[in-house]
């Protein structure tokens, strides 16, 4: 998972490369650990790279986690600073 621009003010970028037909899930915490936003997504025929603008204008400022799941785990996680 890939994210620019970090620190950000507006919105974050997500690009995934994910294997083909996969249906995946992007969660966003606060540093408290409470989820602020879900993304599910369902596979795309032959479709492996994904891009998300993430909207995080009405989010105070602070660090956020993201994370990806797919089949029912959590595979990766990235920081995300707004400000």
């Amino acid at each position: 998972m890939r994210s620019f621009p970090n620190p950000t003010k507006g919105k974050v970028n997500l690009e995934l490369r994910l294997p083909k037909h996969l249906e995946h899930q992007i969660d966003v915490y606060n540093i408290r650990g409470q989820k602020v936003r879900t993304i599910v997504m369902p596979s795309v025929k032959g479709k492996s790279v994904y891009e998300y603008d993430l909207d995080l204008r009405n989010m105070a400022s602070g660090l956020y986690i993201i994370r990806l799941k797919m089949d029912n785990k959590t595979v990766s996680s990235k920081k995300i600073t707004v400000f």
